[in-house]
Order: C-alpha cells, then sequence, then structure tokens
C-alpha cells in the first residue's frame, strides 16, 4: 500500500529543494537590473509562501525520518531564504553573487536541532 501523507511530504520536500535550486540558477538574477531583482525575489518569496500554506496541511509525521529531516533542515532553510530575501536582498538590490554567497555559507546539514522540535 501507499502511504498518501509520506508521498505528500515528499513531494512538498522536491518542491522546496527546487525552489531552492532556482536562486542558484545562473539566468535567474544575473543580468537583470536592481528592479528587474527585486521583482525575482518578491517572485520567489510569493511562491514560497504558497508553498509553506500547501505544507501547513500535511499531517504531522513526528516519527518518521524524513519529516524529521524536513523539520530541521529543509524547511528552516528555506525560511531562512525567504526572509533573507525579503528583508535584505530585495530592499537592497542585491545581485545573483551575493545571494549565492548567502545560500553558500547557510550550514550544511541540519540548520535545526532535532530537540528544539519537542
Amino acid at each position: 500500500t501507499c502511504d498518501i501523507a509520506a508521498l505528500d511530504l515528499q513531494l512538498i520536500i522536491v518542491v522546496h529543494s527546487a525552489l531552492l535550486r532556482e536562486l542558484s540558477a545562473p539566468s535567474s538574477t544575473a543580468q537583470r537590473p536592481s528592479s528587474g531583482r527585486r521583482q525575482v525575489y518578491r517572485d520567489w518569496t510569493a511562491r514560497q509562501k504558497v508553498l509553506e500554506g500547501l505544507t501547513e496541511d500535511i499531517p504531522m509525521q513526528p516519527g518518521q525520518p524524513l519529516f524529521q529531516e524536513f523539520l530541521t533542515d529543509i524547511q528552516p532553510r528555506v525560511k531562512a531564504v525567504a526572509l533573507f530575501l525579503e528583508l535584505v536582498a530585495g530592499p537592497l538590490g542585491l545581485d545573483a553573487a551575493q545571494v549565492e554567497a548567502f545560500l553558500a555559507d547557510l550550514p550544511q546539514g541540519s540548520m535545526l536541532n532535532a530537540a528544539a522540535l519537542h
């Protein structure tokens, strides 16, 4: 049998990952003027907020390792990037290299300790 909640979670993880990869794409903001970059960042943040809303509908699965990975690494990573774009990169019109540097400086692996979730 197929667990629909697990498939939903896997799909959400894939979409979160694709959203992050989108910012690393060379064509995303590289050749755009500052106002164009701001629009890219606003569009990305709007898609992230929609995805966050969809994520809220997924049932909690605290014992599942994939769910723990989502809560301790993927979701906080996307939220950190969203805040950076909304509060720093967008208003300042930062270019793609600066956004990529921020992405590269994020910790590898889990962003949160699993114990912090309890």
